[in-house]
């Protein structure tokens, strides 16, 4: 897998690095990534083959903030670019007498990446941008706890192999998953995205939790596919919500919410049992235009907000009481 050179120059014109700087040929192990951030340099890889489980929590830069929790701070940036990782990530270990997190002080990207193994980067603070773009994960992939402070988190078209978990992760800038292919279950539950979070046209082929997210910008989720259970309850919507054609082949459970704007889910497409109960809209612009479902479909609206009843374009005989 060769890097265009025209995207090279590009990279090393954007980026400041000499042509000395940027890494091509040949397997690398882990520990000379760590060697660089030891140093304080800035690593950059290209079409590189990654050995060895690559441990944040093992550089020497180790602080102590409570008596049972270290942070290893990362200084230097780290970019890789079409690169494979054989062996996992790993940026959160517990042991008997600390848990070891890390923190990220400098930006972090990953374009084209593929990774093997896990990635855990549970209770990670990243205090810059991120992007994983067109990656590939093949193991577990553990965001818990994370706090991302940058003004753009990128997971735009990344395709994830088996569970993807950001439970409890706080997102500063916007998040973006547009495009994102979850081939196995993810979960989401308890986010909180300060501005806007984008899940358009993302697939998700296992069940997809969202229960409790708060999202105090734009949520788009228009043109995405729920193959199975598709989970939003308890969630605070604070800007537009964004619907539009999204497919739901299986249950889809939408119950609990408060919507702070305007709601669309015009041309919805439901072929499973549908929850709608016990939504509260806070504005009367909300659009359910030829929202349609298959005649298996069982759908329940209860205790909601009147706006939603008179919108909406379903056959009412299918609906329960």
């Amino acid at each position: 897998m060769k890097i265009k050179p025209l995207i090279l120059v590009i990279f090393i014109a954007l980026t400041g690095c000499n042509e000395a700087q940027i890494q091509q040929s040949d397997n690398i192990s882990s520990e000379k990534i760590i060697n660089l951030i030891n140093l304080n340099n800035e690593v950059v890889f290209v079409n590189r083959q990654i050995e060895g489980n690559l441990d944040f929590t093992k550089i020497d830069n180790i602080f102590t903030n409570t008596p049972a929790l270290a942070i290893a701070n990362v200084n230097s940036s780290l970019t890789f670019i079409e690169c494979t990782f054989t062996d996992s990530i790993i940026g959160f270990y517990p042991d008997s007498t600390f848990a070891y997190l890390t923190s990220f002080n400098m930006p972090i990207t990953f374009i084209k990446c593929k990774f093997e193994k896990d990635v855990n980067f549970r209770q990670s603070i990243f205090n810059s941008s991120v992007m994983f773009a067109q990656c590939e994960f093949n193991g577990e992939v553990h965001f818990e706890g994370s706090v991302f402070y940058g003004n753009v988190t990128d997971f735009k078209e990344t395709t994830y192999n088996k569970l993807a978990k950001f439970t409890n992760a706080s997102f500063y800038g916007s998040a973006n998953f547009m495009n994102a292919q979850f081939n196995d279950r993810v979960e989401f539950n308890n986010c909180f995205f300060n501005r806007n979070a984008t899940f358009s046209a993302s697939n998700f082929v296992k069940s997809a939790n969202f229960g409790n997210i708060e999202v105090r910008g734009y949520f788009k989720a228009n043109y995405a596919i729920f193959s199975e259970k598709g989970y939003f309850d308890n969630c605070y919507f604070g800007n537009i919500t964004d619907f539009v054609r999204i497919t739901s082949k299986a249950n889809f459970i939408f119950t609990n919410n408060s919507f702070f704007h305007n709601t669309n889910f015009n041309e919805a497409y439901f072929d499973g049992n549908i929850n709608f109960s016990n939504n509260t809209f806070f504005k009367n612009d909300n659009k359910f235009d030829d929202f349609s479902t298959t005649d298996s479909c069982n759908i329940i609206f209860d205790n909601n907000n009147t706006l939603i009843l008179d919108q909406l374009q379903i056959d009412i005989s299918k609906t329960n009481d």
